[in-house]
């Protein structure tokens, strides 16, 4: 009865090493894939540079002068309501042709400092950006699931 009794403790020692070894393994596992998820997460500055979207402008370059847009529209009225089609409504009811030019040169309303309404933001803008959310969150996917790959194999 002994002997079985030693042998049983013997049995519970190496299970226990055993177990303590698998929660070390997992732990390091854990925290590797947590330190690469992290690295993969973290926007380093230049590339939060790179993720600022820039509106592209509204017309082409020879469409943007002020006389092109007097010719394309013939009313300022005509060129803010072409304009608020593509950008959503102006931050203020000025309507001259230069803030008109400045529009579609730059892409976006001019933001005044004074103005308390939220910047519009148009459709497509909102579009491009969560489609470079997807990307970066496509590869984090693609990256977890050669994690999980490579711990089953």
């Amino acid at each position: 009865m002994t002997d079985l009794s030693d042998k049983f403790g013997a049995l519970m020692a190496r299970m226990a090493k055993t177990d303590a070894e698998l929660f070390r393994t997992i732990g390091d596992h854990n925290r590797a894939v947590t330190e690469q998820v992290i690295d993969l997460t973290q926007e380093e500055p230049d590339q939060a540079a790179r993720l600022a979207i820039t509106p592209p402008p509204l017309l082409p370059l020879e469409e943007r002068g002020e006389s092109a847009l007097k010719s394309r529209f013939k009313t300022c009225k005509a060129a803010f309501e072409w304009i608020e089609e593509q950008l959503g409504p102006p931050p203020t009811k000025k309507k001259t042709w230069s803030i008109a030019v400045q529009t579609v040169t730059s892409g976006m309303w001019e933001i005044r400092a004074t103005n308390s309404k939220a910047a519009s933001v148009s459709t497509s803008q909102i579009t491009k950006s969560l489609d470079q959310i997807n990307q970066r969150l496509n590869g984090i996917e693609s990256v977890l699931e050669l994690i999980l790959k490579a711990l089953e194999g």
